[in-house]
């Protein structure tokens, strides 16, 4: 009985135990802990989640690969309270500045699930809290280059009245 129950145990913390989580200045290797858990990231350590999106953070030269993991799902089941989509999506806060409107409108227009663009224009809202509009402006902009194509623009103009209906709109002095 004892050692089923020690059995129980131990396959319940192994995948906790055998995560080693790299310390805050490893930023390569907490990128590269993200990738390798990103396929079942609701398994990965939420501590170890949380201080890689916080570190990669605060370095430009990661915003194209946090942009890449929009669709990263961290584990909340053991959080008092869910405050945010960007408790459950981390790279949705760690991509709130403004070196990431370039990567965030790409991702909008150029990916495939619904979910990476979805947590783009929660970004986009983060970043124009004050004014939503703004960032619909900006992907109408986007969408009215030459070279988007009718696919590219809807997904612009889907986002676009995302942002507008379902987290805004908040007024602001943009006409």
């Amino acid at each position: 009985m004892v050692s089923c129950v020690v059995l129980i145990c131990l396959s319940w913390a192994l995948p906790s135990i055998a995560q080693t989580c790299p310390s805050w200045n490893e930023k390569q290797a907490l990128l590269q802990f993200l990738e390798e858990h990103k396929s079942e990231s609701l398994q990965a350590d939420p501590m170890c989640v949380g201080r890689a999106f916080a570190s990669l953070s605060h370095d430009k030269v990661y915003t194209q690969s946090l942009v890449h993991l929009l669709d990263f799902e961290r584990s909340t089941k053991h959080d008092e309270k869910l405050f945010a989509r960007s408790s459950q999506y981390p790279a949705i806060g760690a991509l709130a500045r403004n070196d990431a409107v370039p990567y965030l409108v790409a991702a909008i227009k150029n990916s495939d699930s619904e979910l990476v663009r979805t947590n783009a224009a929660e970004t986009l809202d983060l970043l124009y809290r004050t004014c939503v509009q703004a960032a619909a402006n900006i992907l109408e902009t986007e969408a009215e280059k030459s070279g988007v194509n009718a696919e590219q623009q809807n997904r612009l103009r889907t986002a676009g009245k995302y942002i507008n209906e379902h987290l805004g709109p908040r007024p602001c002095g943009i006409k």
